[in-house]
């Protein structure tokens, strides 16, 4: 099961739409920091940045042209797809 958004800023070949691939919740446990409870920026960071590449075909130059509210509607579309249950 896949779930497509689309983001204000990102474009791929014209289109402002990506689509967010299903991991197992497992999976999703073993990115970084993930059952760590107090996460300084950095380790937030490099949380969201794994799950995001996990869960999408971006590529990491992609990642990296990513803006700022184009990561945050990601990796928050992200947690609520793989977190809500099915």
């Amino acid at each position: 099961m896949n779930k497509q958004i689309t983001l204000p800023f990102f474009t791929r070949s014209g289109s402002h739409k990506l689509t967010i691939n299903t991991i197992t919740l497992g999976a999703f446990r073993k990115l970084p920091f993930v059952m760590k409870d107090d996460l300084s920026a950095a380790e937030q960071f490099k949380q969201f940045k794994a799950m995001i590449l996990a869960c999408t075909d971006l590529t990491p130059t992609e990642f990296e042209e990513l803006s700022v509210p184009d990561f945050t509607q990601l990796h928050q579309d992200i947690r609520a797809f793989i977190l809500t249950p099915s």
